[in-house]
C-alpha cells in the first residue's frame, strides 16, 4: 500500500479526525467509526466498478459491502485490513445487538488484539487504541482508494 500523502489524501484522513474527536467514549467511537468505514467501502467499490450507478441504487449491509470490496481487491496484500474491518463490524454488532457486557468486551478485545497488534506497537490505553485503530482503518481505505484512481 503506497503511503505517499497527497493533499487530497490528507484532507480525507482529517475528515476522520473531525468526526472522531478523542473526547468521545468508546461506544460513540465504534458507531461513528463504523459509519466512516462504511462510507469508504462504498467509495472503494464505486471506483472499482465499471458501472457504479447500478450499485449505488442498491441497499447493502455492511458485511455485504465488505465482501464486495474484498472481492474487487486484486491481491491478498490487504488481508489484515479486510479482517480488521470485519472485526470492527463484529464489534459494532455486539454493541448494537447485545445487552451482555462480556460479549461486548470480548468483541472489543478481539478487534484490538488483531488490529492494534498489527498496526501499532507498545500502546496500552484501551480507548486510545480503539480510536487510533479506527482512524488507521479509515486511512488505509483512503490510501487504497487513492491507489485505485
Amino acid at each position: 500500500m503506497s503511503r505517499v500523502l497527497t493533499r487530497e489524501t490528507l484532507i480525507e484522513i482529517f475528515k476522520c479526525y473531525e468526526h472522531l474527536p478523542e473526547r468521545e467514549d468508546a461506544e460513540v467511537t465504534i458507531l461513528k467509526g463504523h459509519l466512516l468505514i462504511e462510507s469508504r467501502l462504498i467509495e472503494y467499490i464505486d471506483f472499482k466498478l465499471v458501472n457504479p450507478g447500478v450499485f449505488k441504487s442498491g441497499k447493502f449491509k455492511f458485511s455485504q459491502l465488505l465482501m464486495i470490496a474484498r472481492s474487487l481487491c486484486e491481491s491478498n496484500l490487504h488481508a489484515n485490513l479486510w479482517q480488521s474491518i470485519d472485526n470492527l463490524n463484529h464489534l459494532r454488532n455486539k454493541l448494537a445487538h447485545s445487552l451482555e457486557s462480556d460479549e461486548y468486551e470480548t468483541a472489543i478485545n478481539r478487534f484490538l488484539d488483531f488490529h492494534y497488534s498489527r498496526f501499532f506497537k507498545n500502546q496500552n490505553k484501551e480507548y486510545r487504541a480503539l480510536h487510533e485503530s479506527i482512524i488507521s482503518l479509515y486511512s488505509s481505505l483512503v490510501h487504497l482508494i487513492a491507489e485505485t484512481t
